[in-house]
């Protein structure tokens, strides 16, 4: 077994995901706590979401990743677990939690 797959198989422990992925093709209804959440979307928009029923809301911008997808980062890693995060876009609407 070579040296790199033995440090990443034998610590017994899964790495922490730093970004959860919403898709409109793949939409998810859950993401780890502290994770921020990466909206991908076919083309430039701008992102509009919120908190506590939209009483923390705001707009980011998407940014072309270089991969042929946009994508908005919303700062989310604050919310306390179960939070639901409410978002929409021009190209669809959406509430996922």
């Amino acid at each position: 077994m070579g040296a790199h797959s033995a440090s990443r198989g034998g610590l017994g422990h899964r790495p922490t995901a730093r970004y959860a992925f919403w898709w409109l093709h793949a939409p998810i209804s859950a993401f780890s706590s502290g994770a921020r959440l990466a909206v991908a979307l076919p083309r430039a928009a701008i992102v509009h979401w919120g908190s506590k029923d939209w009483r923390d809301a705001a707009d980011e911008p998407t940014r072309d990743s270089g991969l042929g997808f946009h994508v908005a980062v919303l700062n989310v890693p604050y919310l306390p677990p179960g939070e639901r995060v409410n978002l929409t876009s021009p190209i669809g609407q959406v509430k996922k939690t």
